[in-house]
């Protein structure tokens, strides 16, 4: 059976096609024919108002590239999570982006068809907020005892009851057939760091084969390790600390530079985990 891989863009002013790069260097590893690729895009939801901004201080700026940089990718966050409860919120939109992806793949593989994913930056909590309230739902309709369904997003139960999804359909948006997660420069910690200890908490493991991997390199101020922080991180999740990028551009990057965010899916580590994953997966 093929393995469908999912991949789920960053923070930034981001174009359709982001994945072309990694896409070519896993078909070289693996051929043409290994994977099928479903692309996860939801910069579009956020990026007119961003570029509305960006226009009326551009004049007045220095240092374009970082600051333009910085503009789309915290605008990117603070979008996403601002009144999230309301119907039709980006946070809402983007987890729709998440769940068509996987559905598609559903149709075009069947229900068994083994996911990979990929998610890089900010990217990294949009996915894991989508497995959270996935997994909230799931309980809730499984009748599990104080389960109960989540606040925002696609997995309300009302929104449920609309696309009159079973239980079957919640188990696989929930990463039933999620085998292998990589996150890539995750920021999640960002997040979670104004949150008591008590309640920062990992999604739970959608299956009994699921493995998420976290690739951090130390010089990237965006990209952190997960399993310091606790609770179940340890558990859950494998750090990877890597040096993003190779040779004359390494040594040049600087903390606060972007490029050092940018550069994990070209990362040979990276790259061939994922390949590996795929080729496991597919055989």
């Amino acid at each position: 059976m093929k393995a469908a891989l999912l991949t789920v863009h960053g923070m930034g002013n981001t174009s359709r096609g982001y994945e072309s790069d990694l896409v070519k260097l896993l078909r070289r590893n693996l051929g043409s024919d290994a994977f099928e690729t479903y692309s996860v895009y939801y910069q579009d939801l956020l990026q007119k108002n961003e570029e509305s901004v960006w226009q009326k201080v551009e004049q007045l700026v220095h240092y374009d590239e970082l600051r333009k940089f910085i503009l789309f990718g915290f605008a990117d966050a603070a979008g996403l999570e601002n009144q999230k409860e309301i119907l039709g919120s980006v946070y809402e939109s983007a987890q729709r982006r998440i769940s068509d992806q996987m559905l598609l793949a559903r149709v075009d593989h069947g229900a068994e068809v083994p996911l990979v994913m990929i998610a890089q930056s900010l990217g990294c909590h949009v996915l894991s907020s989508y497995l959270w309230d996935a997994g909230l739902a799931v309980r809730a309709m499984s009748g599990q005892l104080n389960a109960r369904y989540p606040e925002a997003g696609i997995f309300r139960k009302e929104l449920i009851d609309a696309k009159a999804w079973s239980l079957d359909d919640l188990k696989y948006l929930a990463g039933g057939r999620l085998m292998a997660l990589h996150t890539t420069g995750c920021n999640i910690p960002i997040f979670v760091a104004a949150h008591k200890n008590m309640d920062i908490r990992p999604i739970e493991a959608p299956n009994e084969q699921f493995q998420w991997t976290n690739y951090y390199d130390p010089d990237d101020v965006l990209g952190w390790p997960l399993q310091p922080l606790g609770n179940g991180y340890e558990k859950l999740v494998k750090d990877h600390r890597i040096n993003s990028g190779s040779g004359l551009i390494n040594f040049i990057l600087k903390s606060w530079n972007p490029m050092s965010h940018t550069a994990y899916w070209s990362d040979r580590d990276v790259v061939d985990a994922v390949a590996n994953d795929i080729r496991h997966l597919s055989s």
